[in-house]
């Protein structure tokens, strides 16, 4: 299959450039998406930037070590740079312009040639390419290499590069490279610049998927795609904060071999309220005790241990999302409800040794991602069954329930695996008194039995 890919102009006259010799000939051209935020660098319509993450174009010589940009101010649209201040990856005709510019104007970056004359024009033998998601992509199985198409740059640029007389290919960057030079030096470098007006802590935090012990990309599809089905179903509407409660979730995790069974357990609180004029949130809440669960849907702010206990599903715009959450998602092809809604799963903690500490926010461990996944996928089965939406379930001095209801998880075992979810509505605190009350009167307390299950 021949590709068509628009031709950078004067290309052709990159064939009289001399080949570079050995150690020098084989170049690394890696497209990366920089974890920073910065304004684009063309306007809308009406003359505005819009906020983007840039594209930075790395060129390291293989041989030496050398990273190369240009002097060409005609290498990109913004000039003589390696950084593209625009939202969508550059194309290859952009990729292979500044290429041109690297080959017929080179100059080194590194700052140990610092003041050296700059290197001979020239083009090498030999440029292997990979991108964002590909960058880690058969790390170490090289010999799967030469036949990888999933960065474009490579099928979209070959037979361009060939007329040159240079070999493309694909490959990896290196781990060293990535941690100590592009996360470490050029990332770092960059946000203090870029991002000192835009973005926000949050886009510091660790993503799921290094994070979280046993996380796996399966499961966050799964995750990502039942969380926008949540949002999707519009629950907020369907469940107005007046007649909200409490929903207890659980099912069995495991069971032992003398057949107990062990049970994740905990309470949903649906929060905030996109119908409202005001409204800019909406999420799910997961608590271990019903009274942390009251308060929050009852919008109790100044309960500041239900605010330390608490879990929380939220959907934020992608500048108040970890970065690393973003490539995942972009890598992956997970689902999302909308580019300014994006799933962030989030726990608050506290220091123990400082209580006046302030709360900061970390990652839900594995159970309590399950937890958010088998909680939404009931939720949504039972507002769309009527069970949570009837005119019963607004008496908030009746307990609704119990339900079950039955759901997929590929998150404990790594396959996917059928799961009952008990589900039940407490009774409103203060109608649970006075009906506690009111029996103690007419028949007494009684001891209340073990229970069939072990709770984790």
């Amino acid at each position: 299959m021949t590709i068509d890919t628009p031709v950078p102009a004067g290309w052709a006259s990159l064939k009289e450039l001399p080949v570079l010799g050995e150690r020098q000939d084989v170049w690394q051209c890696y497209v990366h998406k920089l974890r920073t935020w910065t304004q684009s660098f063309t306007k809308t319509a009406e003359g505005e930037s819009v906020l983007v993450r840039p594209y930075l174009i790395l060129v390291v010589s293989v041989g030496n070590g050398m990273f190369l940009t240009t002097s060409s101010e005609t290498a990109t649209a913004e000039g003589a740079t390696n950084i593209l201040r625009q939202g969508e990856a550059p194309t290859t005709t952009q990729v292979l312009q500044f290429l041109q510019g690297v080959m017929s104007a080179p100059r080194v970056m590194n700052t140990s040639m610092e003041g050296a004359a700059p290197p001979t024009p020239a083009r090498p033998a030999k440029i292997t390419f990979c991108d964002t998601p590909t960058s880690a992509l058969h790390y170490g199985e090289n010999d799967k290499w030469s036949s990888v198409t999933a960065c474009k740059y490579v099928p979209e640029g070959r037979a361009l590069l060939q007329e040159l007389g240079i070999q493309a290919i694909f490959a990896p960057v290196p781990q060293p490279l990535m941690q100590s030079i592009v996360r470490g030096q050029i990332e770092k470098n960059l946000a203090q610049v870029m991002s000192s007006e835009v973005g926000s802590g949050l886009n510091a935090m660790p993503g799921l998927s290094s994070f979280v012990n046993g996380f796996t990309d399966t499961f966050g599809e799964s995750l990502f795609d039942t969380a926008t089905t949540f949002h999707r179903a519009e629950v907020w509407k369907k469940i107005p904060p007046e007649e909200r409660r409490p929903i207890k979730v659980s099912f069995v995790l495991a069971t032992d071999a003398e057949g107990n069974r062990y049970r994740a357990q905990g309470y949903a609180a649906l929060l905030g309220d996109l119908s409202a004029e005001d409204g800019d949130t909406f999420g799910l809440g997961l608590y271990k005790e019903e009274k942390l669960a009251w308060a929050a849907v009852q919008g109790v702010a100044d309960d500041q241990e239900a605010s330390i206990a608490g879990q929380s599903l939220l959907y934020f715009p992608p500048t108040e999302v970890p970065f690393e959450d973003l490539d995942d998602i972009e890598r992956g092809d997970w689902k999302i409800p909308g580019t300014s809604q994006v799933p962030l799963f989030c726990k608050f903690e506290v220091d123990q040794e400082d209580a006046e500490a302030a709360l900061f926010m970390t990652r839900p461990n594995l159970i309590d991602l399950m937890w958010f996944d088998l909680a939404m996928k009931a939720i949504i089965q039972l507002v769309e069954g009527g069970e949570l939406t009837s005119a019963e379930s607004k008496d908030l001095a009746v307990a609704q329930g119990p339900w079950t209801v039955r759901s997929t998880s590929c998150a404990a075992k790594g396959a996917t695996e059928d799961i009952e979810i008990d589900v039940t509505c407490p009774v409103h605190a203060s109608a649970a008194a006075l009906t506690q009350a009111l029996d103690n009167l007419s028949v007494g307390a009684g001891a209340a039995g073990p229970p069939d299950d072990g709770y984790l």
